[in-house]
């Protein structure tokens, strides 16, 4: 996707929030394909969707941000706030609303509401006395198990909210890592096919390897552009700079020390201006499938 793209489609979501996200897509891909001649397709708009929600509200940087910290420091207010309104109205799902007024997404004004609510000892179990390391109960567990809340209304909101949340959430949690295996064994049955021997991560942390790749080739491959490929990355995403830069700094470089030059799949595509600016951009190489332009190094040649 070139910058122009790419930057039509964030101004499009950022002018139109209020909007469902499939309805949201028809929109973006409209425009696109009218203006640009762009396919759009719903993996790859959902992915930066995602991206962009997800900097809006944790990286205090964006101009459009939500300060998450901010809201994590009043927790408390917010977490009397829902109480009152719930005194008040018995109608409506409060933590939607809550979250709706907020603009951020319910998963996480349910996340701030429980947390007020623990910082005042506040928040009863069913059975606190049966349930064992009660202290150590996180946030996350009790959005999952939300039958051990004594709170009937509060557990019913939460749960609704996991339902009706587009972006956060145990369900959405779960189906990005189906997303991200189903990729991997993709990826997996391509070097299988290709006759490309390998070790997978699972191995190459059983070995002491705390930074792996998806996939370290036993013999390298070799691109068509003259790079040697030693491992690959799966991304069941869109690659733009911050996120590349993110997984450069997270990954990547591991990778380069421990096993050099490989190859990174943004699987939804990926802004083709990270090919520009991309990080030791002669020793990893990003496409948005498996390359077909490679030969296999045959090393009976050296015997």
């Amino acid at each position: 996707m070139n910058r122009q793209t790419f930057d039509k489609t964030i101004d499009l979501i950022n002018k139109n929030k209020n909007v469902s996200k499939q309805d949201l897509f028809d929109l973006v891909s409209r425009e696109l394909k009218q203006s640009q001649s762009y396919e759009l397709n719903m993996d790859t708009f959902t992915s930066i969707y995602g991206n962009l929600k997800r900097r809006q509200i944790f990286k205090s940087s964006d101009a459009s941000a939500i300060n998450w910290r901010r809201l994590k420091e009043n927790s408390v207010s917010l977490s009397q706030n829902y109480v009152q309104r719930c005194e008040n109205n018995s109608e409506t799902n409060t933590i939607l609303d809550m979250a709706n007024e907020t603009g951020i997404a319910p998963i996480l004004m349910a996340r701030l509401i429980l947390d007020g609510l623990i910082k005042q000892d506040k928040l009863e179990l069913v059975d606190q006395e049966s349930i064992k390391n009660k202290d150590k109960i996180s946030i996350s567990f009790l959005i999952r198990e939300t039958h051990l809340l004594k709170d009937g209304r509060l557990a019913y909101e939460i749960m609704e909210c996991c339902f009706l949340d587009e972006d956060y959430g145990p369900s959405i949690d779960l189906i990005k890592n189906l997303i991200g295996i189903e990729y991997e064994c993709k990826l997996e049955r391509i070097l299988v096919r290709h006759g490309i021997s390998f070790i997978k991560e699972t191995e190459l942390r059983e070995k002491g390897f705390d930074k792996t790749p998806d996939f370290k080739l036993d013999i390298p491959i070799c691109l068509n552009n003259g790079a040697l490929i030693s491992w690959i990355d799966s991304k069941a995403t869109f690659g733009d700079e911050q996120s590349h830069s993110e997984y450069y700094e997270n990954q990547f470089k591991f990778y380069l020390n421990r096993f050099g030059s490989g190859l990174v799949i943004y699987w939804f595509g990926y802004l083709k201006d990270i090919e520009k600016f991309n990080f030791n951009s002669n020793f990893i190489n990003i496409r948005d499938s498996f390359p077909t332009d490679f030969t296999q190094l045959n090393l009976t040649e050296f015997i």
